[in-house]
């Protein structure tokens, strides 16, 4: 059915806090239950306001957000499988998605009683597996285990830096591991606390990241902070959280000289030169907290009196007077504020083309845990799908939905969590059975839209797209049919008559030559004929009526029947020259029955991208779906992934096809309720036309415009792409699709508008095919509008 690949990535079960800042109890309760637990360093804290803080962005420039949207903004950064609101925050109700919320009690459970957590895994099992692994034999080196012993002035920050374990848990090492451990018991303080974070020195927030793979590298980072102050403590917490290398400053000690030589030597250690560029070099961060000013951070970095490096031209460090925007999704998917998420190890399983389901087993953390069972989750694999020759449309981008998605996997109700990164098993024991259905696209489509409330009924064309799919060997085979001259070559193929073997590679000759195209008229007519496309028949005249006959291979016999007077003849055999052999198009392949599927399936290639992108899309063709008294129609709706270096949640993408006719006001109405029922969809009316009428771009403009104005003002609001058969038939995309156009296409043929990029292709094509200004253009003009109005 489907021939690729499955990754699935074993990882700790991904935890999430919601403090109240000023509940200092409360955080500390967060940092504790974090400390016991594999991966804890990792789980964010999520600062919960009933009022945003003026000082939460600064330098912003845009509105200040709501105490929601950071709280669902860092949720969608970290993606959570479990919600732990602590202290004030216990008797509030958050809106997080699909995921379960329990009380911080249930999380731990009864240390004392078990050992383990109520859910993952623990710090004991842990402990036992770094022990036994690490100081089995003798060491040649100052690997060094402690538990620091923290004082109560700045004990909240200083749980922050080393960990805290809950005082059951202190109890239990105590009892089991003390006189059997070499463990040192540092007593740190404000003022030496820098000395202890030598890399070989292993305290309980470290030993969280235990066997848990190396995070991808950033700039290493000096956090300029206020150890009193609650907010920058989770600030700091999430920085690590987010997988950056970073190391606190509190202002209270910046004065200090062991303070000031360990932020140079930090400096020095981390400066020098990119591996494959030796003239740019990696450099220290100095990152200004929230609650310190510009002037003490500058001060402090003066004091170090830092010298130039080699090249003068790269400093060895520079400030950032804002903190990363780890909530705001902009951000994260428009700058390297993103959140890498850690895991113990990760297997790559090949998908045989037979094979319709699989049968597996959990793969587990390389720890030895206690094997206490819990009756809830401890661990957890992700599944990401990558499928190539699939004969049908697969799914290889999922979207954040409830368990009930779990039908369109497999059985497992209880296992399965389901977030905009895909598939999720929850793993209650080692070596749990995962039985999985090969999904497929159109299966979990349906069921995610039946969750939103929408019943779906498949129209005649999205059953005909699906069945061109299925003829074509699958989604990479639609770019047999990405040329113009291809379908209008089908569409003649359809004449009662046919045409004759020169005939038609006269014409794929022709088309080559004509459009400088790259390809064997050989190879294209054997790979039509492979696909049933088009079929080989007989072209025999009627003695009777003399009209002439078509008859496939399958249907020719010595005697055989006139369709039009219904005669029966003998086939002149004895006259062969008077049977001409011809090609016709046949069955999905005939234009007059799939010229819009065509275009549906052309929509799709060019989300693919080429042949090299690893875009990842989940289609549904055409199809209508009710909900209460609504009735909604597209030609297509997909997940779109994009395959580039941002962090970045699946798009929804629905698209108005059309062959060669044009859109009317219908049609524009259809994809206004698409933009509403899904906010933020991208929109995209494509055409195998190369040019829009006046009416069709009035139309489509004023949509348009409508959407720009939402952004604006920072309103959710669907980019609007047009696609024309200059796009549609081309086999690079964009901008080469451009190129040598002529007129305002070569203008954006040299952008660096990439396939993936929906939002960048939506202001070029709305410039190209609407006449409007460029996005950039119309906010400098909407803005110079309102100064001039002051």
């Amino acid at each position: 059915m489907a021939s690729g690949t499955l990754t699935i990535r074993a990882r700790p079960l991904r935890i999430a806090f919601l403090v109240d800042p000023k509940d200092r109890h409360a955080l500390l309760r967060a940092i504790e239950a974090s400390t016991f637990l594999w991966g804890g360093t990792c789980n964010p804290i999520i600062p919960v306001y009933t009022r945003t803080p003026r000082t939460w962005e600064p330098q912003r420039i845009r509105r200040l957000p709501q105490p929601e949207e950071i709280i669902t903004g860092y949720i969608d950064a970290f993606d959570p499988d479990l919600i732990v609101p602590v202290g004030l925050c216990e008797s509030r109700e958050f809106q997080v998605g699909h995921r379960e919320i329990i009380k911080i009690n249930e999380l731990i459970g009864d240390i004392a009683e078990t050992h383990t957590p109520q859910f993952g895994l623990g710090f004991l099992e842990v402990l036992a597996d770094f022990v036994d692994k690490e100081f089995k034999f003798k060491r040649n080196d100052d690997l060094t285990l402690m538990f620091p012993k923290l004082p109560k002035t700045h004990g909240l920050f200083l749980a922050s830096v080393f960990g805290k374990l809950p005082a059951q848990a202190e109890q239990v090492i105590d009892r089991y591991y003390g006189k059997h451990l070499e463990v040192k018991f540092p007593q740190p303080t404000l003022d030496n606390f820098v000395e202890l974070l030598e890399p070989l020195n292993v305290f309980p927030r470290r030993l969280t990241s235990w066997s848990l793979e190396h995070q991808p590298l950033r700039e290493p980072q000096l956090f300029f902070c206020n150890a009193n102050n609650p907010l920058d403590i989770i600030d700091y917490w999430n920085l690590r959280a987010a997988g950056y290398y970073v190391v606190p400053i509190p202002i209270q000690i910046s004065g200090l000289e062991t303070v000031k030589k360990f932020a140079r030597d930090f400096i020095e250690e981390n400066y020098r030169p990119y591996r494959h560029n030796p003239n740019m070099f990696n450099r220290t961060i100095i990152q200004k907290s929230r609650t310190v000013s510009e002037d003490d951070m500058k001060t402090f970095c003066d004091s170090l009196n830092i010298s130039l490096g080699e090249n003068k031209q790269e400093p060895k460090y520079s400030l950032r007077w804002w903190y990363p925007r780890l909530w705001d999704a902009w951000a994260r998917e428009n700058t390297q504020e993103g959140v890498e998420k850690p895991y113990a190890h990760k297997v790559d399983i090949q998908i045989a083309d037979d094979q319709e389901r699989l049968e597996l087993r959990s793969y587990d953390p390389k720890i030895k845990s206690f094997q206490e069972y819990s009756g809830e989750p401890r661990f957890a694999n992700d599944f990401s799908f990558r499928f190539y020759d699939s004969k049908e449309p697969m799914a290889e981008v999922f979207p954040e939905s409830s368990r009930e998605l779990s039908s369109a996997i497999g059985i497992g109700y209880r296992n399965w969590r389901f977030s905009n990164s895909g598939p999720i098993f929850l793993a209650y024991n080692e070596q749990d059975l995962i039985f999985l259905e090969l999904p497929r696209a159109e299966s979990v489509m349906i069921e995610w839209l039946r969750e939103l409330g929408w019943k779906v009924s498949l129209s005649p064309s999205g059953r005909m797209a699906a069945q061109l799919v299925k003829q074509l060997g699958g989604i990479s085979g639609i770019w047999w049919l990405g040329h113009k001259g291809l379908i209008e070559l089908l569409a003649e193929l359809e004449k009662e008559s046919g045409m004759p073997r020169p005939a038609v590679i006269g014409r794929l000759n022709q088309m080559k030559t004509k459009h400088g195209l790259d390809f064997d008229s050989e190879i294209i007519l054997e790979r039509l004929i492979k696909t049933s496309a088009m079929k080989l028949g007989a072209k025999i005249q009627c003695p009777i009526c003399t009209r002439h006959n078509w008859y496939e291979l399958d249907a020719l016999n010595y005697q055989t029947d006139c369709r039009f007077c219904l005669s029966n003849f003998d086939v002149p055999v004895q006259s062969p020259k008077n049977i001409e052999w011809t090609y016709r198009a046949h069955g999905p392949f005939a234009s007059s029955v799939s010229q819009g599927a065509f275009s549906v399936l052309l929509v799709l290639k060019f989300l693919k991208g080429n042949f090299t992108s690893d875009n990842k899309v989940t289609p549904l063709f055409s199809y209508t779906a009710k909900k209460d008294e609504h009735e909604l129609e597209a030609d297509l709706t997909c997940l779109y992934s994009p395959s580039n270096w941002r962090v970045s949640s699946p798009q929804i993408v629905h698209a108005e096809c059309k062959s060669f006719n044009g859109f009317e006001i219908a049609d524009i109405d259809r994809m206004d309720f698409l933009a509403r029922e899904f906010p933020g969809s991208v929109l995209i009316f494509a055409t195998l036309k190369e040019t829009l009428s006046s009416a069709e771009i009035i139309s489509i403009k004023k949509m348009v415009e409508s959407q720009r104005s939402k952004r604006l003002l920072g309103q959710v609001n669907s980019p609007v792409i047009i696609l024309t058969g200059t796009e549609l038939f081309s086999p690079s995309g964009a901008p080469e699709c451009w190129q040598g156009k002529g007129g305002a296409l070569n203008k954006f043929s040299d952008n660096r508008i990439g396939w993936e990029d929906l939002f960048s292709i939506a202001d070029a094509t709305q410039q190209l095919y609407l006449g409007l200004p460029s996005w950039h253009e119309f906010t400098e003009a909407e803005w110079n509008k309102k100064r001039d109005t002051k």
